[in-house]
């Protein structure tokens, strides 16, 4: 909100000199209020990360501190005022909702004093002379500012009581914001590390209970399969001359360092197909990465890249449960994990891309498929959508 050009050709008419700051009406701090809007956001931002939603809390909390910012910012609907400083003199500016501003040039040497009034409220206003007046104060600011300004043009003219009682509603203010924000950093905190709770898809092997159990806390990117976890066939002996895969699962011993001459070339336009092979770093179990279908092929003659992945369990995040209509309640420990990815061709080996990256996706899995009532131990990070389509999908799509 500018300072609108009548008080400048003013200032310039009655030759008050060289301009200073400027301060304006501001709408009146709400503290209760503001503690009643960012206290529900913070609380609502938590229920909805129990529910599921994380994210859409997050945006719930952002929204409710940026309305007070708004609110604090913006200019009042009905009378808007400006108060700009000048070497001899100031201009007041009122402008009301209806009709042009009202402007007011006031010379230092008239200024007798800030006279404080405590009853019925505490109102401060400027005493002037001559004649006898006085102007509001109400509602400029930034107040410790606008109070150091006129005890620069005016030494002496302030009261300590007055000044002292003026400068309180600032102090009040900042300490009340910064509880505030004490309270929203907690939030944040605890958003980020709540610990999931899943419930399993009731129509999943029949072991799970009521739609009514607490979902986890974010939806997962992974396809709702079962993790696979085998040991491979032992792979040959590194060489550059052997065999034809006849199935895509022979592709994993690309990894190991055999190739498959006959494999078709990576080139030409895309799509180039990918075997997707996933291992824990140190032993060979696998992992099943998610629903990657769209990139790979059943047909072991289309694929042309193969992706092996190593993952590293790292540090335990949270421990997932899961209600049933039967049976014990199921525990999982979710645990981060960092993940090396190398791409080579198929048909010589040779490295495509390589990228290392820890698992963006740190929360429960939605469902959980157990055998025989039994599931794994733990949870894994798992990959963002984006961070595979950086270190794979881009060599397939082009």
């Amino acid at each position: 909100m500018s300072l609108p050009p009548q008080a400048l050709y003013a200032a310039g008419q009655a030759g008050l000199g060289r301009p200073g700051s400027v301060f304006r009406s501001r709408r009146a701090f709400p503290v209760r209020l503001a503690a009643v809007v960012v206290g529900a956001g913070c609380l609502l931002a938590l229920v909805l990360a129990l529910a599921g939603v994380p994210f859409v809390g997050l945006v719930v909390l952002i929204l409710a501190v940026a309305s007070l910012g708004l609110w604090f910012l913006l200019p009042s609907a009905s009378v808007r005022r400006w108060f700009a400083d000048h070497e001899h003199g100031f201009v007041d500016v009122v402008e009301p909702p209806v009709g042009g501003p009202v402007v007011q040039v006031v010379r230092w040497t008239e200024v007798a004093g800030v006279e404080l009034t405590r009853y019925p409220a505490e109102t401060f206003t400027l005493k002037l002379l001559p004649p006898p007046r006085v102007l509001p104060l109400a509602g400029l600011g930034p107040r410790g500012r606008l109070i150091d300004t006129i005890e620069r043009h005016r030494p002496g003219s302030i009261d300590p009581v007055a000044r002292q009682s003026w400068l309180r509603h600032d102090q009040q203010n900042l300490g009340a914001l910064g509880g505030l924000g004490v309270l929203v950093l907690i939030t944040l905190l605890l958003l980020a590390v709540i610990p999931g709770v899943g419930s399993a898809d009731p129509s999943v092997a029949g072991s799970f209970g009521p739609p009514q159990s607490p979902r986890s806390y974010s939806t997962v990117i992974d396809s709702p399969l079962p993790p696979v976890y085998s040991e491979p066939e032992p792979t040959l002996e590194p060489t550059v001359d052997s065999g034809i895969a006849t199935t895509t699962s022979d592709y994993a011993d690309v990894c190991e360092g055999k190739v498959f001459p006959d494999a078709p070339a990576f080139a030409g336009p895309p799509r180039h197909h990918v075997y997707v092979d996933v291992r824990a770093a140190g032993h060979a179990a696998e992992y099943y990465l998610g629903d990657l279908s769209a990139w790979e092929s059943d047909n072991p003659a289309e694929i042309q890249i193969v992706a092996c992945v190593k993952y590293t369990l790292g540090s335990v995040l949270a421990s997932c449960a899961y209600r049933g209509s039967k049976g014990p309640v199921l525990r999982q420990t979710l645990r981060n994990a960092t993940y090396d990815v190398t791409v080579r061709q198929a048909r010589t080996g040779k490295l495509v891309g390589h990228s290392a990256f820890r698992g963006n996706v740190r929360s429960c899995e939605e469902t959980i498929i157990t055998f025989g009532g039994k599931a794994d131990a733990i949870q894994i990070a798992r990959p963002s959508l984006a961070q595979l389509r950086s270190s794979i999908g881009r060599y397939v799509t082009g």
